[in-house]
């Protein structure tokens, strides 16, 4: 099936149509949140765990019978997992008691226009598909142990960042709890 995508398009090879999505849409860079966990160093063993949260967009060309997902990375959180138990770390959740329940995160910012646009549609599309789950429901009305309460919130927050209000740029927000 790549084959047919590939010629349709007019692209040598799969390599030519992944150069081409990636010079459209970039490639995000952050920085691991390493601070919000520095007070484990020395205190145990332990790693951090990256989550995340994809935007899918479906292109389409029905005259063509072409289509294709692209998946865009659009939200990351991490979490501290103890891999050792060490003789500082009693102390260390006696200081931080919410260390190990942390959960940084952030909306990782379209790199360009087009990357912006796709992940505004993938966006709409993701909280038309909640509101249909939830049908005439709010979140709030939701079991509190409901996972469509975070992702509510999780969109709710992308929301904010991808649509600024009275014209402003984009904000890079941080997200609250991405799981």
């Amino acid at each position: 099936m790549s084959e047919r995508f590939v010629e349709a398009i007019g692209a040598r090879d799969m390599r030519e149509v992944q150069d081409a999505i990636y010079r459209l849409f970039g490639s995000s860079r952050r920085a691991l949140p390493l601070k919000e966990f520095a007070a484990l160093n020395g205190a145990c063993d332990w790693r951090m765990l990256m989550g995340t949260d994809f935007a899918v967009v479906h292109l389409s060309a029905s005259a063509r019978n072409l289509s294709a997902y692209v998946v865009l990375p659009a939200q990351v959180g991490f979490i501290a997992t103890v891999t050792e138990e060490g003789e500082g770390l009693a102390a260390v959740q006696a200081q931080h008691p919410n260390l190990l329940n942390s959960r940084p995160g952030f909306i990782i910012p379209p790199l360009s226009e087009p990357a912006q646009t796709a992940r505004r549609i993938a966006l709409e599309q993701r909280v038309r598909e909640l509101a249909n789950e939830l049908d005439g429901r709010t979140p709030a009305e939701l079991a509190p142990d409901d996972p469509r309460q975070s992702e509510a919130q999780r969109l709710s927050i992308e929301w904010a960042a991808l649509f600024p209000r009275n014209g402003q740029q984009p904000a890079q927000r941080q997200s609250a709890n991405v799981n």
